[in-house]
């Protein structure tokens, strides 16, 4: 059957899980995926929808100022919509690889060229750019963004809110506290505490 937006999605499929096509408007992005389910097209219609969800009533340039906030002033833009019944969808770039026991909440983006190994569980309004990869039973909560070409490795915890910068990396094993931020080329080797900012490798406390 169609995916239904806000629910959350299980990918059980191994890597195989490619889109066939869903090239519209650009090579335009498709909805959750669900094994071998939901192979329609995603037509401008429902990305003028996606846009529209996100600012409710605003306008385009109220639109264009939200996306330019940090996840703490999303949050508190989407949340109050959320409780009033507003629901949102996922969507998955077609060359983004999706691989067995993936769970995806609802709202996240996941760019292209993203890898999504197996056993993993995101949470509610992520954002994966481009070549992001996504080690087993990692688990990566609400409103964290992986800027591109990131790398969260097996069994990796990212909290609430997690930023990680461009080529960022976190080794097997670690735990990122909420709302920390892990600098542009920056390797966590060691638990990151909440509310902290890490750079280098091996990353650091900034401030």
């Amino acid at each position: 059957g169609d995916v239904v937006a806000g629910s959350r999605k299980i990918a059980d499929n191994a890597g195989a899980n490619r889109v066939r096509s869903a090239h519209d408007d650009g090579d335009i992005l498709r909805r959750s995926l669900q094994g071998e389910h939901c192979r329609r097209r995603v037509g401008k219609n429902d990305i003028e929808q996606f846009r529209g969800q996100f600012g409710g009533r605003l306008h385009r340039e109220q639109a264009d100022a939200f996306f330019a906030m940090n996840a703490h002033a999303q949050a508190d833009v989407v949340e109050p919509l959320v409780r009033r019944g507003v629901r949102f969808v996922t969507v998955v770039h077609p060359t983004a690889i999706i691989g067995r026991n993936v769970v995806l909440g609802t709202g996240c983006l996941v760019a292209p060229r993203t890898t999504l190994t197996a056993d993993i569980e995101i949470g509610d309004f992520v954002t994966l750019n481009c070549g992001c990869s996504v080690g087993h039973d990692a688990r990566i909560g609400s409103w964290a963004t992986l800027n591109g070409h990131c790398d969260v490795t097996g069994n990796v915890r990212l909290g609430e809110g997690v930023l990680m910068g461009t080529h960022a990396a976190v080794i097997p094993g670690i735990e990122v506290g909420d709302w920390a931020v892990i600098g542009a080329g920056s390797v966590a080797m060691r638990h990151v505490a909440p509310e902290t900012t890490v750079v280098g490798v091996p990353a650091k406390n900034l401030f």
